[in-house]
C-alpha cells in the first residue's frame, strides 16, 4: 500500500503521462491484489493474535489456578508432614506403652503368683501356729503338772532335808568332839616331832667341785650308810632304773619315757630333812643328745605338796661340763630362805635339747643341812 500510494503521489505531482499508468496498472493491480492479501493475512494474524491473547489469558488463568493448587498442595503436603510425623511420635508412643504395659502385666502376673505363694505360706504358717498353740497348751496343761508334782516332791524333800539337817548336827556334834580329841593327839604328835628335831643331829654339806667323783654330798654319803635307803622314783619308765642316779663312780644312760611334764624323785627316808643350798646333775645320753633345757628343782614334805626350790632354763647358767664324758654336769646354787624336806625332784618345763620330753639322768647329788630326827 505505501508503494501504491507513493506512485498515486508521483502521478497527481508530475502529472505523468497514461502510457506510462497504462504499464503500471498491472503492476498496481498486482500490488493491489498483494495489499489484499496482506490484509487479509493481517487480518488473520490480528484474530489470530486475539485467539493467542485469549489462550494466554486462558493459560495464565490456568496457571494461576496451578499455582494456588500447587500451594495448596504444598500446604496439604507440609500437613501431611506433621500429620505423618505426629503419626510417628504416637506409633512410638503407641509400642512403649504396649510394651510397659507387657512389662506391668508380666509384674502383674508374678505379683499374682507371689500373692498365691505367699497365700500358701500364710496358710501353712497358719496351720503351724494351730499346731503349736495345740503342742503349747499341751506343754502348759503338762508343765503345770509337772510343777504340781514337783511341788508335791518339794514339800517331801523339804521334809527329808531338815531330817538329814537333824542328822547331820548330830554328826558335827560327834564329830567336834571328836575332831577336840584329834586336835589334843595331834598336839602331842607335834611335840614329839618338835622334840626330835631339838635332838636330830645336823651335818653340813658342801660341794668340793667334784660332784661324781668325791663323796661329800648327801646322796653318797646316805648311799654308803647301809641302815639308810635311799628311794628314787620317776614319772615313767625307760632306759635303765630310777637309783642309776646313785651310781657317781661311773654314768650309766637312764631315763623316762618321752612323756611331757616328766619328773624324777628322791626319797631320804623318814629319819632325814635336807635344807638344801645346792644340786648337781649329770644328764643326757652317751651320744650327747637329750639334754635338759628347762626344769624345776622341788622339795616336799609329804610326797603330796610340792614347793619350788630352783628353776633352770639356760643351759649356760651356770657353765655346764662334760664330766665324764659323753653326759653334762653342771651345778646350781639354792638361793633364798628354804625348808627342811625329805623328799626331792627334778620336774621337766619344757623340751630337752632334741626337742623332745623325757628326762636322761645319769646322776643327782644334794647339798645343805642335813638332820637326822
Amino acid at each position: 500500500m505505501s508503494k501504491i500510494k507513493t506512485v498515486e503521489c508521483e502521478t497527481s505531482e508530475h502529472d505523468e503521462p497514461k502510457p506510462e499508468l497504462n504499464r503500471l496498472s498491472p503492476e498496481l493491480e498486482q500490488l493491489r491484489d498483494e495489499d489484499k492479501c496482506l490484509k487479509n493475512k493481517n487480518a488473520d494474524y490480528l484474530r489470530k493474535i486475539k485467539d493467542l491473547e485469549k489462550q494466554i489469558k486462558t493459560l495464565e488463568t490456568n496457571n494461576n489456578n496451578l499455582l494456588s493448587r500447587i500451594k495448596t498442595a504444598e500446604r496439604e503436603t507440609r500437613e501431611c508432614d506433621k500429620v505423618k510425623a505426629e503419626h510417628h511420635r504416637l506409633f512410638s508412643e503407641t509400642e512403649r506403652l504396649r510394651k510397659e504395659d507387657q512389662s506391668l502385666k508380666k509384674e502383674n502376673e508374678d505379683s499374682l503368683q507371689k500373692i498365691k505363694d505367699l497365700e500358701t505360706k500364710n496358710n501353712s504358717l497358719k496351720s503351724k501356729i494351730k499346731t503349736k498353740e495345740c503342742e503349747v497348751e499341751q506343754l502348759r496343761m503338762e508343765y503345770n503338772d509337772s510343777i504340781a508334782k514337783a511341788n508335791a516332791n518339794s514339800f517331801q524333800k523339804i521334809g527329808d532335808l531338815e531330817k538329814k539337817i537333824k542328822a547331820l548336827e548330830r554328826r558335827n556334834e560327834r564329830f567336834r568332839k571328836e575332831l577336840e580329841t584329834k586336835e589334843c593327839e595331834n598336839c602331842k604328835v607335834l611335840d614329839a616331832e618338835v622334840n626330835k628335831y631339838k635332838n636330830a643331829v645336823n651335818r653340813a654339806f658342801l660341794p668340793s667341785g667334784k660332784e661324781f667323783y668325791s663323796s661329800t654330798g648327801v646322796l653318797s654319803t646316805l648311799n654308803r650308810d647301809s641302815s639308810v635307803k635311799l628311794v628314787a622314783t620317776r614319772s615313767s619308765e625307760g632306759p635303765g632304773k630310777a637309783s642309776d642316779i646313785f651310781h657317781h663312780s661311773k654314768g650309766k644312760e637312764s631315763g623316762t619315757a618321752a612323756m611331757k611334764g616328766s619328773w624324777w624323785c628322791v626319797d631320804l627316808g623318814e629319819n632325814y630333812r635336807l635344807v638344801i643350798t645346792h644340786y648337781a646333775l649329770r644328764h643326757g645320753k652317751k651320744d650327747g643328745e637329750s639334754i635338759l633345757r628347762e626344769w624345776k628343782l622341788q622339795g616336799s614334805i609329804d610326797g603330796l605338796i610340792w614347793t619350788d626350790l630352783n628353776s633352770a632354763k639356760d643351759p649356760n647358767d651356770p657353765l655346764q661340763f662334760r664330766d665324764p664324758s659323753p653326759y653334762f654336769t653342771g651345778r646350781w646354787t639354792v638361793e633364798g630362805e628354804v625348808g627342811a624336806f625329805r623328799y626331792f625332784r627334778i620336774l621337766q618345763t619344757g623340751r630337752n635339747s632334741s626337742g623332745k620330753y623325757g628326762i636322761y639322768l645319769s646322776g643327782l647329788e644334794l647339798y645343805g643341812t642335813l638332820a637326822k630326827i
